[in-house]
């Protein structure tokens, strides 16, 4: 899997929010619920603590439950992650573990739930972050999700924001 996710700000001429993401996971299946996976991530943030942030990390995952209708999976393992402060151009780097649970439900035939919580934790910052979306398909592979994403580091300068909130609204294009 892929995804890309940027987020763009300005009120009265001055930028308020200059964000992108970049993420990609692939997994090799043990059996139909057990599977090994390979997760990499990088994000520039002008807004936080770290001017960016990257991480690969691989591990072990499992569907807990993996119906037509409900779909739950966690998976974890150890990685790395490598950052560089905002402020001072200094860099953190070390050993992190990597946690990831997932869960969507259909609700209908058009319309389902997604809640997504990522966990990166390592010796310098934890980082986590969970998206939750109602998604709605429109026709064919075309959407629109409203979604509600909280973003937490716990070790940041003094005067920067621990956690960070965005709700938004947006299309949406998924191939099955």
């Amino acid at each position: 899997t892929f995804g890309f996710a940027g987020n763009y700000g300005s009120e009265s001429g001055t930028t308020t929010a200059q964000r992108w993401e970049v993420r990609g996971q692939t997994q090799y299946a043990f059996t139909e619920r057990a599977y090994a996976f390979g997760a990499g991530r990088y994000d520039d943030d002008k807004f936080s603590q770290y001017d960016y942030q990257a991480s690969l990390a691989g591990g072990l995952g499992y569907r807990i439950i993996d119906s037509e209708r409900t779909k739950l999976w966690v998976q974890g393992g150890p990685g790395y992650r490598y950052a560089e402060i905002l402020a001072t151009g200094e860099s953190e780097d070390g050993v992190i573990f990597r946690g990831d649970l997932g869960f969507d439900h259909q609700l209908t035939e058009t319309t389902k739930i997604v809640d997504r919580l990522l966990v990166e934790a390592g010796s310098d910052n934890t980082y986590v972050q969970n998206d939750l979306g109602l998604e709605v398909t429109i026709k064919g592979a075309l959407g629109l999700r409203v979604g509600y994403q909280v973003r937490h580091n716990t070790d940041v300068l003094p005067g920067v924001e621990k956690t960070d909130t965005l709700t938004t609204v947006g299309l949406l294009y998924e191939t099955k």
